[in-house]
Parts: C-alpha cells; structure tokens; sequence
C-alpha cells in the first residue's frame, strides 16, 4: 500500500493498545512512522544489477520474523531524535512497543495486494499476495483517517477501533467480489476450453469495481480480461488479449543455466508471479510482468525487462511504461461504470 495508508494503520493499531492519555499523540506518530519504515528497502538498489530493487522491495523488511527487529531499530532511532535532538522526554522502552506494532501491520496489509510479500522468509521464499485491495484505495484510507484523527482529538481508542474494523470489512467485502469475480471468470474459461492452470484477481486503483484478471491456459498462454463487479448488480466482463508466456528454459535454451541472465529472467518470473510475457513478437527480447497493465483488460504492462541473449553474463534491463492517453481514462472511466462501450480488445 501507499505510505501514507500504511502509516494511518500503524497508528490506529497503537491507538487501540493500552496507551496513557497524555501520550495518545505521540504513540500515534511512533506508531505510524513504524507503519512506513519497512518502505526504507526501496533504497536497497544496484547501479550495476538493475533487478536488485525488484528482488529486495517486499524481502526482508517484510517477513514477520523481521518484525521485532524493525520495530526496535525504528524505536530506537524516534527515542534517540526525541531525546538527544529535540530534548523532548520520551521512554525507550514504550518507543520500541508503539514502534514494533505499527511495524507489526505494514507486511500483513501489503499482503492484501497483489504485488506480492516476502511475509514468511526465511521459512518459505514464496510471495504472499492475497489481491484483496489495489496499493492506492481511497475508501480504505479515508476509513482510517476519520478514525485515527478522532482518536487523537478524544484521546480515545473508539475512534480508532472503528477505523480498524471497518477497514476489515471492506478487505471482507473485497473477499466476497473476488469470489463472484472468479466465479464468472471459471465459467468463461470452461466456454473457451481452456483449463486454467495459474489465475490473478486483483481490483484495480482507487476501486473495488473494475477487477483485472489473467490466467494461464494449459498451452502456456496468458490472458487478460476485466471485470465490473457492482455491489448490488450483475457482472460486467470486458474481453481482453492474449500472449504467450515466456518460458527461459523453453524459449531461449541457448542461455545456460546459473549465467548472470538466467538467473535475472528466473528471479523476474518468480516476481512476476509466471505472468511474464509480451502482446506482440519481441524482436528486442522485451518482456513485461503482465500482472499490470494501462488499462485493466490491456496487454501494455506498466513495467519489464529487455535483454541480449548472447550476452548471458550481462544483467537484464528494467523499463518503464507510465503512458496514459486520455482514450485510457475514457476507457477505465466507462469500466467504471459498467458500460458495455468499453467492452473492447484493449492495447
């Protein structure tokens, strides 16, 4: 999630512990920059290896064995400020505590996306994304905001409690349309013989409406497609493309295992989550993680990598796609809505 969500979290978490009146406001602040902290891995980078910020975003700093560790050197560092440059009084003990719970919340919430968490390293390197919310969701923050503010003017954990607890049922209700969502999805695939061996659902930004699905068929092809998922009303599916996927070992066999490439292409498709592929012949070997797109049944990924197959010790670039024409806005505005105008092949 956004930083600023992952920061209102943290601080509701702590707002609802066993905190003193008078330290509320300052539980609140520790709690949320601990909320944020674990986002400090997106300054792990390599000049020289392009893919290290796309392996080490989400790692570590993540995985709930990490949590006391984070929690205490985030704690550590707010006392040390409060105390040695401010010269504000302020427990090392109780910094520690509010820090590590609001620490505690920024893994399992990136969890709920669908961009994936080391949540359990070391004990399995697999990514844990449950895609029940887009990494920017206006109604989930804003229900957090009322409620960490309220606290604070009271003093009060009600407010917060609330924010909590309506934030979980929205993750609910996000559950119950990714069902219906997958539901539909199944019976289309079944129309079309294809047996699904690898399915994404994940709502797109600032809606729980308009999901975005891909799956793999049993010839290793991915596709793509939409869905409108209206609270109260029917189904809306928006036809998409399709792409092969790209299989290292089955399309580029000349490059050998344990070179340089090989393990960015391999490291790129666990990312990936195997949805790695391009809509068009690549020519320039360029590939992009299809898991996103401009438009939710699109096949233009927002990020890939390109490389040279006879340079097998030469790491994979990373490029990115941020082009949004007003006929995209159209388009996603019409998904919105749940009209059929937009039910289109997408680029």
């Amino acid at each position: 999630m956004d930083p600023f969500t992952q920061g209102l979290l943290g601080a509701a978490a702590v707002q609802v512990s066993k905190v003193p009146r008078k330290s509320a406001r300052l539980a609140a602040l520790v709690g949320a920059l601990g909320g944020m902290a674990a986002d400090l891995d997106v300054l792990i980078t390599s000049k020289t290896n392009p893919l290290l910020a796309f392996e080490y975003h989400r790692h570590f700093t993540h995985s709930l064995v990490f949590v006391p560790a984070g929690g205490a050197l985030v704690g550590l560092a707010i006392w040390a400020l409060l105390t040695k440059l401010l010269k504000r009084e302020a427990e090392l003990k109780l910094c520690i505590l509010w820090a590590t719970v609001g620490y505690a919340t920024h893994a399992v919430l990136d969890a709920c996306t669908s961009y994936g968490t080391l949540l359990l390293w070391p004990l399995f390197p697999q990514r844990v994304a449950w895609d029940l919310i887009a990494v920017i969701d206006p109604i989930f923050t804003l229900a957090l905001l009322v409620g960490v503010v309220a606290s604070l003017r009271t003093r009060r954990p009600t407010g917060a409690s609330l924010a909590l607890l309506a934030a979980g049922l929205y993750l609910g209700a996000n559950a119950l349309q990714s069902s219906r969502v997958e539901k539909l999805i199944r019976g289309v695939a079944r129309e079309r013989d294809h047996a699904i061996t690898r399915l994404a659902i994940h709502p797109t930004l600032f809606n729980n409406l308009v999901w975005r699905v891909l799956y793999l068929d049993q010839q290793d092809v991915i596709h793509a497609q939409a869905v409108h998922a209206g609270w109260f009303g029917d189904l809306a599916l928006f036809e998409g493309g399709s792409a092969p996927r790209m299989d290292r070992r089955r399309d580029y066999p000349q490059i050998p295992n344990g070179s340089v490439l090989a393990r960015d292409l391999d490291l790129f498709d666990h990312f990936s989550a195997r949805f790695v592929g391009s809509a068009e012949a690549s020519p320039n070997h360029e590939y992009g993680d299809l898991r996103y797109s401009i438009l939710p049944n699109g096949l233009a990924p927002l990020w890939g990598i390109r490389f040279d197959p006879s340079r097998p010790q030469a790491h994979a670039e990373v490029w990115f796609n941020r082009r949004y024409s007003n006929d995209d806005l159209k388009i996603f505005w019409n998904m919105l809505r749940g009209n059929p105008w937009a039910d289109r092949e997408a680029p």
